[in-house]
């Protein structure tokens, strides 16, 4: 099965980026690729926001895990 992926999403770059306009142009991203699914969003979200951003987060929730969260 060959799946078309349209658009690409860049790590967001926490000292240059806008937070709001990153989150909008991902829900974008995944309303052009048909991504309904939660989980699926928040794995994608997860993989593609970058090093840095993840550790962010990470820090900020833990002890929670990240894919626990929506």
């Amino acid at each position: 099965m060959i799946m078309v992926v349209y658009g690409k999403i860049e790590s967001f770059d926490i000292a240059a980026d806008d937070w709001k306009n990153y989150s909008e142009r991902i829900e974008q991203y995944f309303y052009a690729n048909g991504i309904d699914d939660a989980k699926k969003q928040t794995a994608i979200f997860l993989t593609v926001i970058g090093g840095e951003a993840y550790a962010l987060l990470k820090s900020l929730l833990a002890p929670e895990k990240l894919p626990t969260k929506s």
